[in-house]
């Protein structure tokens, strides 16, 4: 049931993102292998206690390589900026790594249909109390990761609150930020 899911997931993805006809299909045909950007987070890729890759990312990308007859390669990123970076210089086929599509994302890349829905949450330290509304947040210390979703939204309500200030990382995920 599930590899069935998969499949059907993996094989809408490939097919709004790029037909037969498109060069990357025909890129990936040629070379026989998909390349998927990644990185190691919980939610996307890691491994195993056995030492094997593993995560809904992985899975569904490896159900798309199995339905196209392609080996399938990863290769792994430290952080977001990287990957995007490296999709632009044309280093992969796709990214599997849990992006969110913005508006931004969605000038330079094509998507594929969404498939899981988030809700971004503002996080504190169970001592803290918890900011009710976005004047909440100002004069707070505000971190994120470079290039997210969060990024973005933040840049919006700048907009409307213009004293907003926040901190930018990209050498850490968002579950160590959590951490």
């Amino acid at each position: 049931m599930i590899k069935n899911l998969l499949l059907l997931i993996a094989t809408a993805v490939l097919l709004s993102a790029c037909g037969e006809s498109d060069p990357v299909m025909k890129d990936i045909r040629k070379q026989g292998k998909l390349i998927v950007l990644t990185r190691n987070a919980p939610t996307t890729y890691y491994l195993d206690a056995n030492d094997e890759p593993a995560g809904f990312e992985y899975d569904l990308s490896k159900a798309l390589a199995d339905s196209l007859n392609v080996e399938v390669e990863y290769k792994l990123y430290d952080n977001i900026e990287e990957i995007m970076a490296a999709i632009n210089k044309g280093e992969g086929h796709i990214v599997a790594a849990g992006l969110t599509q913005t508006d931004s994302r969605a000038l330079n890349q094509t998507f594929g249909p969404g498939y899981k829905t988030v809700q971004q949450q503002v996080v504190c330290h169970r001592k803290v109390n918890m900011p009710k509304e976005v004047s909440d947040l100002l004069g707070r210390s505000l971190l994120i990761i470079a290039e997210s979703s969060y990024q973005e939204s933040l840049l919006e309500l700048k907009e409307s609150y213009p004293e907003l200030v926040w901190q930018v990382t990209s050498d850490l995920s968002t579950e160590q930020v959590l951490d």
